[in-house]
């Protein structure tokens, strides 16, 4: 039984909560949240180095917020956190904030900007009095701050201010079309320019899609970069002019899917590197983030969708799994972990933010809802947050992978099928099944009495399950794999209080 240095962990704090960014501090992490009840709650929930929750700060009232949506939350220069939020008062106007926190969460100082756009008596149906939502953010080593928004159709907008959120300069950019907006996924900073993904309906029924580039003293734009396909732009990391990673999701002929794309300078792509199955669902997976590593390699993070039967009686229900891998710059893998949020019959899973920790590792956060479960006081599903925390290897249960060991671990048999921990465990269990092919798998979790605690038919291999035991008794629990009622491999887990 290994994983003590990882944790994976969920946090059912209120009827739904969504996980947006991700910190880590001296003492642990922050994750930059909403939280739901009957309104939106904007918070900083405070985990410690374990994954144990230790504080909430809610803001809402303070800065007079209903809530925020978007993976914005990092680290300043000067020992802070910077986030970016929204707020909507009762006449539908939306005030975009800046805002500060220190390491402890809590509160420094704001900032207010109001919709440039903002119609007290809209005079039309794109006259929206309710849009101007911040959904990009980055820092220049000098402490600037670069923002990019939606406003009110058709209009997006890119923004400058220095470290004290003054602005500096803010450029306008519009829809193809008129009342057609221009949807905006990422912006990044490289050697004093700014580049960010546009999307826009063109006008021969196609998305066109471009990396518009603006020198980022000024505003003015330098470059606009026509992009092959439809890619939609969800990050973008620019290894060099001429060498652009886009973190995606795409479709060709009806198959979508969700790709780290690279292309140069004319927008010509070069490689491509695609997770899922190509169902017409994939088009909401997503790669999310690229983090250049130390030895020249880069590691992505995202969703992508697999149309399977797991863990409901029903067969062919659609899943969306988690994948965290590393590729080189010439898009070909090294490695990749696929994990599983084993909690309903219906979870829908999805990536907000990874970070690499202190240690190497990467630690990563996001939701999980039951589609088929509405909480009691909001017409959402049940959602929980959940951050996850991996060895340098991407490995939940340190030893996944032989030809990667970060951590001194204990020797796994070549025969096991499986390995799992940590045991004892007060609720978080993970297993993970080794590779090789059987079409008939069973993973079952059962006490000592043959009650079924999770049962997951068609289970994969090379793949972690996250399961959560902390609503059963203490004792000792099952964890057996079957294949066509033929035990391979039965583990004990002990849970303690």
């Amino acid at each position: 039984m290994y994983g003590q240095q990882t944790f994976n962990l969920r946090y059912p704090l209120t009827n739904a909560g969504l996980a947006h960014g991700l910190v880590e501090v001296s003492d642990g992490y922050i994750v930059s949240a909403d939280l739901f009840e009957d309104l939106r709650t904007y918070s900083l929930l405070k985990i410690n180095e374990s994954g144990e929750l230790d504080s909430i700060h809610q803001y809402s009232d303070t800065l007079g917020l209903i809530g925020h949506f978007y993976r914005t939350i990092q680290e300043t220069q000067n020992d802070q956190i910077l986030d970016v939020v929204f707020s909507v008062d009762p006449n539908g106007l939306h005030t975009n904030h800046l805002v500060w926190f220190e390491k402890n969460g809590e509160l420094a100082k704001f900032t207010s900007e109001i919709s440039p756009f903002y119609y007290e008596e809209p005079t039309s149906a794109w006259d929206h009095p309710d849009w101007y939502r911040t959904i990009g953010l980055e820092q220049g080593e000098d402490g600037s701050i670069y923002t990019a928004a939606s406003l009110r159709y058709p209009w997006i907008r890119i923004s400058k201010y220095d470290s004290e959120g003054l602005e500096i300069w803010s450029k306008l950019f519009s829809g193809a079309l008129a009342g057609v907006q221009a949807d905006i996924r990422a912006l990044t900073l490289h050697n004093n320019q700014i580049y960010f993904g546009k999307q826009e309906i063109s006008t021969d029924d196609g998305d066109f899609n471009s990396l518009i580039v603006l020198d980022a003293s000024t505003g003015n734009q330098v470059d606009s970069i026509p992009l092959p396909y439809k890619f939609e732009v969800k990050y973008i990391h620019v290894n060099s002019p001429s060498d652009i990673y886009l973190a995606t999701t795409f479709c060709s002929q009806g198959d979508c899917y969700s790709a780290i794309v690279a292309v140069d300078d004319q927008g010509e792509e070069k490689w491509r590197l695609t997770y899922g199955d190509g169902y017409p669902l994939a088009t909401i997976d997503a790669c999310y983030k690229i983090l250049p590593q130390e030895d020249g390699t880069f590691v992505g993070i995202g969703n992508y969708h697999e149309d399977v039967s797991d863990n409901i009686e029903e067969e062919g229900y659609w899943n969306r799994y988690i994948v965290l891998f590393k590729f080189n710059d010439q898009g070909e893998e090294i490695w990749s972990r696929r994990f599983h949020i084993v909690e309903s019959f219906h979870d829908d899973h999805q990536v907000a933010d990874v970070i690499q920790t202190s240690d190497r590792g990467f630690a990563f956060c996001g939701v999980a809802n039951d589609e088929h479960e509405e909480g009691e006081n909001f017409e959402l599903p049940v959602q929980q947050i959940w951050v996850v925390k991996t060895d340098p290897c991407g490995c939940l249960i340190p030893g996944c992978d032989p030809d990667c060991n970060a951590y001194p671990m204990a020797p796994v048999a070549e025969d096991d099928y499986l390995i799992l921990g940590p045991s004892p465990t007060t609720g978080p269990l993970n297993v993970y099944l080794k590779p090789f092919e059987d079409p008939n798998l069973e993973l079952l979790v059962h006490d000592m009495t043959g009650r079924v605690i999770h049962s997951i038919s068609q289970a994969q291999t090379d793949i972690t399950y996250m399961m959560d035991l902390s609503n059963q008794a203490e004792g000792v629990y099952l964890v057996t794999l079957r294949s066509e009622e033929k035990v391979l491999q039965m583990e004990k887990v002990v849970v303690t209080k």
